[in-house]
């Protein structure tokens, strides 16, 4: 910039004038400074700043030329030269082993765990010391009692012995005569066994029984497709007990053809009587012979299913499994309007009559329902519905009504 040139009179250009003047003054020397500290801070960090070089293995490998300053280290030497003045000077020794602190530590250790050691070895001298001596306070107090207790036993064992010599004697004497006396006991025994022997073999056993009823283990003996209906195979059943497997002709409604069997025949062949009962219910039933064998009978209390299965039109015949007549009472299950019902009758003359009622839900009336179910001339194990008529009681009208026969039980 052109410095500006100052005239008069001193007005205010030229006082302007004077004022650009100054400051590009000032402006000049600060610049000058700021160069001037720049270029001696350049100057000395070059002259102090170290450069480390590459590491050699060997002295003879540190190279000819090198900057002012610059530092190698020698690994064979493990030293660390500088370049000064033209030349590789020492600079310091280094320690290149990393595990130098470790080494110190673990010495450091290795001294207290000895320190430790050697105390643990004279406290254990110490008490080895110490069991040595009571071993030999023990083993001297043994030697003095030893010839003591010797003299004691010797005595005590005389003095027993003696007198188990005398016992021996005594019981000795006492054998001898017990022995005297179990022999002639013996003896005496025997010839009582042999009289009674003699007595046996004297006695006439032709009346005694000598059939067997059951196997000789005392369980029923095997009787397996044996047909009932046969009186062949009736006649030739000896008195036992048997347990039978797939008979035939077994009783009507029995629960299972397998089954106990007992027979039983008097001393003329007469009379006979065999009882069959099902393995698999409380059911009993009997066979008679008087000149001629009978029909199967059930035991009183014997329930047998004469029918199951439905019947709901009143043209519709049930067919039953037996005389309903050749029982005590009959049980119908059946289900009518007011749901599963049981009813207990009986066969009075040649008809069954069927009466229940249902008790209305509200209450006000009741239905009454009667069933009549009469038994075939030709065959009376068949029956046709007679009546069949339900009445309600809050109306008092009737019409015709058939319940479902569902199950028909006769129980002897």
């Amino acid at each position: 910039m052109a410095r500006d040139i100052i005239t008069t009179p001193l007005d205010l250009k030229n006082l302007e004038n004077h004022n650009r003047n100054y400051k590009e003054l000032y402006n000049l020397i600060d610049a000058t400074d700021t160069r001037l500290s720049e270029n001696m801070w350049d100057e000395l960090r070059n002259a102090n700043t170290m450069k480390m070089l590459e590491p050699v293995q060997t002295h003879e490998q540190l190279p000819a030329e090198a900057k002012e300053k610059s530092l190698i280290t020698v690994i064979d030497e493990q030293k660390v030269y500088a370049y000064v003045h033209d030349e590789w000077q020492q600079f310091s020794e280094i320690d290149l082993d990393p595990f130098s602190p470790f080494k110190d530590e673990l010495q450091t250790m290795i001294n207290k765990h000895e320190t430790k050691a050697n105390q643990i070895l004279s406290d254990t001298q110490t008490e080895h010391d110490k069991a040595v001596a009571k071993i030999n306070d023990l083993t001297s107090d043994f030697n003095n009692n030893y010839q003591t207790k010797l003299d004691a036993f010797n005595q005590d064992y005389q003095t027993k012995s003696t007198q188990l010599k005398n016992d021996y004697q005594t019981y000795s004497s006492q054998i001898d005569t017990n022995t005297t006396n179990s022999l002639s006991d013996i003896d005496d025994a025997k010839n009582n066994a042999l009289t009674k022997l003699d007595n046996f073999q004297n006695t006439d056993t032709s009346e005694w029984q000598k059939h067997k009823l059951t196997r000789d283990d005392g369980k029923t003996k095997a009787l397996s497709d044996i047909d009932f209906g046969d009186t062949s195979q009736l006649d030739s059943l000896e008195t036992g007990f048997y347990y039978v497997t797939t008979a035939e002709n077994i009783p009507v409604g029995a629960s299972s053809y397998n089954g106990f069997l007992a027979v039983y025949r008097r001393d003329t062949d007469e009379v006979k009587r065999i009882e069959f009962k099902p393995y698999d219910s409380t059911q009993t039933f009997i066979k008679r012979f008087y000149e001629t064998w009978g029909e199967w009978e059930p035991v009183d209390g014997t329930k047998i299913e004469l029918f199951t299965g439905s019947v709901t039109e009143p043209d519709e015949p049930i067919n039953l499994n037996d005389d309903p007549r050749n029982y005590n009472y009959l049980v119908v299950d059946l289900n009518h309007i007011g749901g599963d019902d049981t009813v207990t009758t009986t066969c009075v003359k040649d008809y069954i009559a069927i009466r229940t009622f249902n008790l209305g839900n509200s209450a006000s009336g009741a239905t009454l329902i009667e069933t009549t179910l009469k038994l075939d001339s030709d065959d009376p194990t068949v029956l046709n519905t007679d009546v069949h008529v339900r009445v309600e009681t809050d109306t008092a009208t009737g019409e015709s009504y058939m319940p479902e026969i569902l199950r028909i039980v006769g129980v002897k």
